[in-house]
């Protein structure tokens, strides 16, 4: 309320130029909030992409080892006739 006061002072004083201060200044604050908002949502959705693509790398490393693990075993069979020939 304070503050209420201290502009109507200001804007009987001084006039317009005053009035298109004191608005100017409540619009720079009210800019102020949405981009601190847009960052904190920028930062969140950094935070969700980064959390999916760590998901991602650990996913693909395990299919890669499965791979790994399956070629070892269907080159290391030796009951497959087709591989007991190739060997022969």
């Amino acid at each position: 309320m304070q503050m209420w006061n201290f502009f109507s002072d200001v804007a009987v004083k001084w006039g317009l130029p005053a009035l298109v201060l004191i608005f100017w200044y409540l619009d720079s604050r009210e800019q102020k909030k949405l981009f601190a908002d847009m960052l904190a949502q920028q930062q969140k959705q950094a935070d969700q992409h980064f959390t999916q693509t760590q998901q991602m790398l650990d996913t693909l490393q395990w299919l890669g080892a499965n791979m790994a693990r399956l070629d070892t075993k269907i080159s290391a069979n030796q009951y497959c006739p087709v591989v007991r020939k190739s060997d022969e």
